[in-house]
């Protein structure tokens, strides 16, 4: 499947489409449904979001009522629904998205979507995901290029970071990382020159 990048400038929030000639998914939507190209509206399968904080899913609402699949942590709800957990209400819009009579699919560590494996990055908060295929991990907020998420946000855990920086270290690919916000990277560089993956 090929990517391409939208990017919102409100929040700098990146915003993926994966595409095939049979399908396509949306990562954190963060683009109006209305705004996509019909050819990838007329065969979009579904919605992933990789965390729930108000900048990755802003755009949910216009994707409601299109027999679409939205998947997530089951932790992920929750906040979607709520002001507080989503961070929106830090000087934002207060954004809350009742997903109610959708068809959510909830996601753990090492389920397969189509092809699309899910990896479970907590630490920037209790419900990030991060999703993998054809060599591509898209990772939400957990690693950036020469960064990591916050870690002082609802839900967060400098612990579960700490985890989360050892299991990208242990993987043996070179992966392409592409985060929620900023430029995409490669996990070989991250190793080498991320502070925050130490030696």
């Amino acid at each position: 499947m090929k990517t391409i990048i939208y990017n919102n400038n409100f929040m700098e929030t990146n915003t993926y489409v994966l595409e095939d000639d049979e399908k396509s998914y949306i990562i954190d939507p963060c683009v109006k449904y209305s705004d996509l190209p019909k050819r990838i509206k007329d065969k979009l399968k579904g919605v992933f979001i990789t965390h729930g904080h108000f900048d990755h899913f802003m755009e949910l609402e216009s994707y409601k009522n299109k027999e679409l699949s939205f998947y997530m942590h089951k932790r992920c709800l929750d906040k979607i629904k709520n002001s507080f957990k989503n961070c929106s209400f830090m000087g934002f819009e207060r954004l809350e998205v009742n997903l109610e009579n959708e068809k959510i699919i909830f996601l753990k560590e090492n389920d397969i979507i189509d092809g699309i494996k899910v990896y479970e990055f907590f630490g920037h908060t209790d419900c990030s995901l991060g999703y993998e295929i054809n060599g591509n991990i898209y990772c939400g907020d957990s690693v950036f290029k020469g960064s990591i998420g916050r870690c002082d946000l609802y839900s967060a855990s400098n612990s579960e970071m700490n985890k989360t920086i050892e299991k990208f270290k242990s993987f043996k690919d070179d992966y392409a990382l592409f985060p929620g916000h900023g430029d995409a990277t490669m996990l070989s560089e991250e190793k080498k020159n991320n502070v925050y993956f130490g030696e």
